[in-house]
């Protein structure tokens, strides 16, 4: 397992006919899951949600966070951002 996972979710958004909330379907299973695990949490991947543009799916990805994981603070980039202490 990974210490982030990126999770799709079908039922999140719905229309005008389902209007889906946070106490119904996914959205409360979610919360369910995120009420009885303290060390793994479920989020909207609020990055993809923070474009210009945004895809009507964005809506759909969520991040699970697995804060246990031993790797869960170690640092993951292409290029080394840390300034060296001095």
């Amino acid at each position: 397992m990974l210490p982030r996972i990126f999770c799709y979710f079908d039922d999140v958004q719905g229309t005008e006919v389902e209007l889906y909330c946070d106490y119904t379907g996914e959205r409360f299973a979610i919360r369910e899951f995120n009420t009885a695990n303290a060390n793994m949490k479920l989020s909207p991947a609020y990055y993809l949600l923070g474009h210009k543009v945004v895809a009507p799916w964005y809506n759909n990805i969520f991040i699970l966070h697995a804060f246990d994981h031993h790797q869960y603070n170690q640092l993951i980039s292409e290029d080394n951002k840390q300034l060296a202490l001095t």
